[in-house]
Order: C-alpha cells, then sequence, then structure tokens
C-alpha cells in the first residue's frame, strides 16, 4: 500500500476529528446560547455536517484504485474553502480570555481560538499534500513497479 493512499485514510479521520473539535468549539462559544436552548445544538450539527462530504470524498479516493480526478479537485476545493473560511474566522475573531478562568494555562489551551488554530494548521498540511498529489505520479510509479511479460524465446541448435 502506498504511502499517498494511506494519507487520504488519514485524513479522512481527520476530517471526522475535525468535526468534533470545531464542534466542541463552537459549543465552548455558544455554551450561554445552548444553556438557554438545548435545541441550538441541532442547529449547530445541521451547520457543520457538510463538512463531513469532505471526509466521505477522502475515502472514496483511498478505497478507489483509479479515482476519478474530478473527485480529487472537489476535495482540493473543499480543504480550499475550509482552509479559507478557518484563517478568515481567526484573523477576525479578538483574542479575548474568559472570565474567571485567565489564571489557568489549560483554560487557555481549551479557548475555542486555540482549538482552530490547530484545527488550521493540521488543515494546511492536508491542502498541501492534496495540491502536490498528482495521480499520473501513482500511475508511473505503478507502471515502474511492476515487471515487463518477456516470454521465452528457444534458440535453436546450430549442429
Amino acid at each position: 500500500m502506498k504511502l499517498n493512499r494511506v494519507f487520504f485514510l488519514i485524513g479522512a479521520f481527520w476530517e471526522l476529528l475535525r468535526f468534533i473539535l470545531l464542534f466542541a468549539a463552537l459549543l465552548l462559544t455558544f455554551h450561554p446560547l445552548v444553556i438557554v436552548n438545548r435545541q441550538a445544538v441541532y442547529w449547530l450539527l445541521l451547520f457543520g455536517s457538510p463538512q463531513l462530504l469532505l471526509a466521505a470524498g477522502l475515502l472514496v479516493l483511498y478505497t478507489e484504485s483509479d479515482p476519478p480526478p474530478a473527485l480529487l479537485n472537489l476535495v482540493r476545493l473543499g480543504k480550499i474553502l475550509a482552509v479559507f473560511s478557518s484563517s478568515l474566522l481567526f484573523v477576525l475573531e479578538p483574542l479575548s480570555w474568559r472570565p474567571g478562568l485567565a489564571g489557568s494555562l489549560l483554560a487557555f489551551l481549551a479557548t475555542p481560538l486555540i482549538i482552530l488554530l490547530v484545527v488550521l494548521f493540521i488543515d494546511l498540511i492536508f491542502l498541501l499534500f492534496l495540491l502536490s498529489y498528482s495521480p499520473r505520479q501513482e500511475e508511473n510509479n505503478r507502471r515502474r513497479d511492476s515487471l515487463p511479460d518477456f516470454k521465452e524465446s528457444k534458440i535453436p541448435d546450430e549442429h
């Protein structure tokens, strides 16, 4: 199994983990709203669920021996949009401390902005991989690794 193919599987699991992490960051951010209206959790799930299409697309890229190039481009576009929106939120969100938790390093690391920063960093790594991945390169490697089919030919005796 090629490393590139395994990276698609790791990417699919990352997208699931990313969904969970960003959902946890949303719950931390909108905690007062969720306390007042418990139905808000379902709205947050509804808002984030299209992100799971990236995980499904990466799983298809992992399982298919000859994935369609359009799917790879669609996954690239989805990851570019995810990185762009995360970057935009990171730039526009002011760094703020929660009252009463300012002295704790653990509380600082659990802030939604730090979670977003970690997610953004890992997303950039996966985006660089997706942009550098070429199906033609993998096909050339497969062709080079396989041995050519040669038939035995007998040399006639010249007695």
